[in-house]
C-alpha cells in the first residue's frame, strides 16, 4: 500500500504541474505563431516596398513622357526654324548669284553713282549747318551748374559737341 499512496501522491503532484506543462506547450505554439507572423510581416513589407518601387516608377514615366512631349514641341519648333531659314538661305543664294551678274535691286532712287554723291555731299552740307545753329540735337541751354548758368551753357555745348563727335566717327 505504501507504493499504492506513493505512486497516487506522484500522480497528484504531477497533476499540479499539468497547467506549467500546458503553460509551456502554449508557450511553444506563442513562440510558432509569432514567428509565422513575423514571416507575414517581412513579406507584406517587401510587398509594400515593390508597390512603392512600381509608384515611384510610375512617377518617374509620367515626368519622362512630359520631358519627351516639351523636347518634341522644342524640336518641331526647331524644324520650322530650321525649313524657315533654309529658304532665306535658297533665297539670298539666289540673290547673290544674280548680283554676280551685275544684277541687282537698288535700295535707293539713284540712277548712277555720281547723283549719289551729290544727294550725300547735300545731306552733309545739311548735317553741318545744323551743327553750326545748333540744332542737329535736342538741348536745353538754361541749365545752371552752382548759380551759374553760362557753365550750365558751356557744359551742355561741350557735351553736344562730344556725342556729334562721337555719332561722326562712328559713321
Amino acid at each position: 500500500m505504501a507504493l499504492a499512496s506513493r505512486k497516487e501522491k506522484i500522480e497528484k503532484e504531477l497533476e499540479s504541474f499539468k497547467p506549467v506543462m500546458d503553460a509551456s506547450e502554449i508557450k511553444k505554439e506563442l513562440i510558432k505563431k509569432i514567428k509565422e507572423l513575423n514571416d507575414q510581416k517581412d513579406t507584406l513589407s517587401k510587398q509594400i516596398s515593390d508597390t512603392s518601387s512600381l509608384l515611384d516608377l510610375e512617377k518617374s514615366k509620367v515626368t519622362i513622357g512630359n520631358d519627351i512631349h516639351a523636347l518634341e514641341t522644342k524640336k518641331s519648333l526647331l524644324n520650322s526654324d530650321m525649313d524657315k531659314l533654309s529658304k532665306e538661305i535658297m533665297f539670298m543664294n539666289d540673290e547673290l548669284d544674280t548680283q554676280s551678274f551685275g544684277f541687282y535691286t537698288p535700295k535707293y532712287g539713284f540712277e548712277n553713282f555720281e547723283a549719289f554723291q551729290a544727294t550725300l555731299k547735300d545731306i552733309r552740307q545739311q548735317q553741318k549747318q545744323m551743327v553750326k545753329e545748333k540744332v542737329a540735337t535736342l538741348h536745353r541751354l538754361d541749365w545752371a551748374i552752382g548759380d551759374d548758368k553760362k557753365k550750365g551753357k558751356e557744359f551742355i555745348l561741350d557735351t553736344v559737341k562730344l556725342i556729334l563727335r562721337a555719332i561722326i566717327i562712328r559713321q
